[in-house]
């Protein structure tokens, strides 16, 4: 499988594979034994977006890995940042708002960065 930690980013690279779009993007709790932050930074810097995936659900990334994430190309990475990192900036939590359309995007209107003004034109409108 191309995220197997045991492989090289050159391995990594040579193994095709398909990256799931249709996974729902979600909160997930802060585990209770914190993860190697030496492994977290490898998966944040991963060429490969399930490894970059990962590293987004960590709840105390660095603020170096917060912005790297937030402009990632992924969906799934930018995402999964904004629902589960505290402080997520307020323009990223916007973009997935308007991004991504999956299960828990309410979710996002819930995170202490949320921006609030405007907000009312975040809402859909009602019929007759």
């Amino acid at each position: 499988m191309s995220p197997h930690p045991a492989l090289s980013e050159e391995e990594r690279a040579r193994i095709d594979y398909l990256v799931p779009m249709d996974h729902p993007f979600d909160f997930r709790p802060a585990p209770e034994v914190p993860r190697y932050p030496e492994t977290v930074r490898r998966n944040a810097l991963s060429n490969h977006p399930l490894l970059r995936r990962e590293a987004a659900r960590h709840h105390q990334l660095p603020p170096d890995l917060v912005a790297r994430l937030a402009a990632d190309d992924d969906l799934g990475v930018r995402g999964l940042l904004a629902q589960n990192h505290p402080d997520t900036p307020a323009p990223h939590l916007l973009r997935s708002f308007l991004e991504y359309t999956g299960p828990e995007r309410s979710h996002l209107t819930s995170r202490p960065n949320f921006p609030t003004e405007g907000a009312g034109r975040l809402r859909r409108p009602r019929g007759p």
